[in-house]
């Protein structure tokens, strides 16, 4: 019925406003005044999968994190149940994955984000009276942090709460329960084939941003963050990548292009500047994650 992704840096409060957000939904669907389809909702969170902060501390630790994750969110969407997802979440690669798990299903997407300070998080993680986040691995998950941005789907309907501000509860419900649900798109969904004039323009993009991706790492082998150039639909340096401090090979590159124009060829609808964007943060995530 709807996924609801919390995502903020560590310590930021987001468990204490996914708490909020289960029981005013849980006492909403209960009301003898909602006369709506029975539905249900399921919080999934490092808790709740037993899933130790630790596991942030390294890479190889918090792949399968975040694989735990995924997979125990993928289990519960469905057409009756609403889902709060309560992680850290950031990384922009993640939360699209998200968003295709639950449109797959025909399922709503919204966010919410606690905005919090990095200094009051640190303060909040030294007064945890349970497990806590090291200083070191607190701010590094902070350094890498993706905000959330309102323009892109996969974030929103976007629910910024300040440090402070109640929890707008009135309008996530509005949105969960009125919105309107949209079907599930090529991206999730296998459909007739594209235009031809589409699959050209997809191929096109994607290996010009794979050229791109390409360049960059052979100049900046130690990796970080580049600017990339050559692609035709977007101004140079308008598009950045994260890269890994490693070489990737372009049978790498040509294995993540498969894959994005098998999961994105059917859906004419996409513009050119998009398809750039998404493919650039489709990387992104693939590299992390191999």
């Amino acid at each position: 019925m709807a996924l609801v992704t919390i995502t903020g840096l560590p310590c930021s409060g987001k468990t204490t406003l996914a708490s909020q957000l289960l029981a005013d939904l849980e006492r909403r669907l209960s009301s003898p005044s909602y006369t709506g389809r029975k539905l249900s909702v399921v919080l999934i969170n490092e808790q709740t999968l037993s899933i130790p902060r630790s596991s942030y501390a390294e890479t190889r630790s918090e792949k399968p994190a975040r694989a735990s994750l995924m997979s125990a969110v993928v289990r519960h969407l469905n057409k009756n149940t609403i889902v709060i997802c309560d992680a850290l979440n950031y990384i922009k690669g993640f939360r699209y994955q998200l968003y295709c798990a639950a449109r797959e299903v025909g399922s709503m997407n919204a966010t919410i984000w606690p905005v919090v300070l990095p200094e009051q998080c640190e303060k909040w993680n030294a007064a945890r009276s349970g497990e806590a986040y090291s200083t070191e691995t607190l701010r590094e998950l902070a350094m890498r942090y993706e905000e959330p941005n309102a323009s892109t789907r996969w974030d929103s309907p976007l629910f910024s709460v300040a440090d402070g501000e109640p929890l707008p509860l009135d309008q996530i419900w509005e949105t969960l329960t009125t919105g309107q649900q949209k079907p599930a798109n090529i991206g999730v969904k296998t459909t007739p084939a594209a235009a031809p004039n589409f699959l050209q323009l997809l191929d096109a993009i994607t290996q010009q941003v794979a050229s791109s991706i390409l360049s960059a790492s052979s100049s900046s082998p130690s990796g970080g963050t580049v600017k990339l150039q050559g692609v035709d639909v977007l101004p140079p340096g308008a598009l950045e990548v994260e890269l890994p401090p490693r070489a990737i090979a372009p049978s790498q590159m040509n294995r993540f292009r498969r894959q994005f124009i098998a999961l994105h060829r059917n859906e004419p609808a996409v513009d050119a500047e998009k398809i750039a964007r998404l493919f650039a943060a489709f990387v992104e995530n693939a590299l992390r994650e191999s």
